[in-house]
């Protein structure tokens, strides 16, 4: 089998502290049949001087103002012309060098079916992490659970058809998974893991958990499953109370919750 093209869609903004560790991440990637495409909007911190240094191993950039997060990544899909697209977004970092070449060369064909990894999902202000993602079955899915996007490769023909929702902010990612299982679109999960992703992203951060949470509710009423809004809802609840207690208890009890939770300290 040929190998695949992998089209890589960076999207950025003003991120100049950390948008050198993601590139390089991608440009020593040991795998050679690579797409680099990075969707800047438009800063103006240094982050485009540092992605011209890279210039020569990237198939695409550009710098220019957009519509939020998921207008750049429907932008990025819009140039891929691999045959699957995976968002490698600011901040994040494949788990080391062979990731994309270990998790591809498993595959006996290239069809039209989603891969999902697992992550290694980090809190560097607590200096925490632990490995997140694992098989769910598309019931599950359609119930609000979300694999992690982040170790998720989609064929690009798919990623072309259904694109992103931008009338959402935050939750862009479950309205296009739902979309493609309605439409009986497999997942595969694999148990390698793709990416190092922080925790403190925009639907992570506990300021954006009201919107998030619309969102996902408006998906699931979308979906018409009654059972699966009522089960949302109950989370939703408990979610609310705990982040409110994170925010008001000391950082030396949220490692403690967190390490009763799985997540581990840096090794």
């Amino acid at each position: 089998m040929d190998k695949p093209k992998i089209s890589i869609i960076t999207v950025s903004y003003n991120a100049v502290k950390t948008i050198e560790q993601t590139i390089q991440s991608v440009v020593n990637q040991a795998y050679d049949n690579i797409e680099y495409i990075i969707i800047d909007g438009g800063s103006t911190d240094g982050t485009v001087d540092i992605i011209k240094k890279y210039e020569d191993k990237i198939a695409y950039w550009v710098s220019e103002p957009d519509d939020g997060i998921y207008d750049a990544m429907n932008k990025g899909i819009d140039i891929a012309s691999g045959d699957y697209i995976y968002f490698l977004n600011d901040g994040d970092q494949f788990y080391n060098k062979n990731t994309i070449q270990m998790f591809f060369e498993q595959l006996g064909d290239i069809g039209l079916y989603i891969l999902c990894g697992r992550i290694i999902q980090t809190d560097y202000n607590l200096l925490l992490m632990r490995c997140y993602g694992g098989k769910l079955s598309c019931r599950q899915i359609l119930e609000g659970y979300m694999p992690p996007h982040q170790g998720m490769f989609i064929p690009v023909r798919l990623a072309k058809k259904y694109k992103f929702d931008t009338t959402y902010k935050i939750a862009a990612d479950f309205d296009l998974l739902t979309r493609l299982l309605v439409d009986k679109i497999e997942i595969k999960f694999l148990e390698d893991i793709v990416a190092f992703h922080e925790e403190n992203g925009i639907s992570g951060a506990i300021c954006n958990q009201e919107q998030l949470y619309k969102e996902y509710k408006n998906i699931l009423f979308g979906l018409g499953n009654k059972k699966a809004i009522k089960q949302f809802l109950s989370r939703y609840k408990k979610n609310k109370i705990k982040n409110i207690f994170l925010e008001i208890l000391p950082q030396i009890c949220i490692v403690f919750l967190k390490k009763k939770n799985g997540w581990e300290t840096f090794k």
